[in-house]
């Protein structure tokens, strides 16, 4: 199987977070049997490289030139759940999964899941719920 890297960094140590997770994406692939078909590096401000690392990742998903994308965590996608959501869902579409280094990939099931309920009931209430199960998810993987 053939997996891509996907690796976005910003702020003071954005650096120093690449090199580590560089090499624990390479572990990562490596205990997986995964080829890395490429390693997809981003440093610098939020606003700028979120578009252009996410146009790469979907271009990989559409054309199936990998089976998996490799993200250190969900706010590499975006830090905006409903976005994160839709992107996670048109990957997912073109049959390719989502693993991430930090949490089980079991949630971005649960995401999908809550993603296409709200999609069907855009109730107040039902939106609120999503956004205060990604708070409880954010504590259980990113902290």
């Amino acid at each position: 199987m053939t997996a891509a890297v996907y690796l976005k960094f910003s702020g003071p140590e954005a650096w120093s977070r690449l090199e580590v997770y560089k090499e624990k994406a390479f572990r990562y692939c490596e205990k997986k049997g995964y080829d890395i078909l490429v390693l997809i590096e981003y440093v610098g401000p939020e606003d700028i490289v979120k578009e252009q690392g996410r146009k790469k990742i979907l271009e990989l998903a559409r054309k199936e030139l990998v089976d998996a994308i490799i993200i250190p965590d969900l706010y590499t996608i975006s830090g905006f759940l409903p976005e994160a959501l839709s992107v996670l869902q048109e990957i997912y579409d073109y049959g390719v999964t989502v693993e991430d280094l930090d949490c089980d990939p079991v949630e971005h099931d649960i995401f999908l899941q809550h993603y296409k309920k709200m999609k069907v009931t855009k109730g107040k209430d039902r939106t609120k719920w999503v956004f205060i199960r990604w708070s409880r998810l954010k504590k259980w993987c990113f902290n």
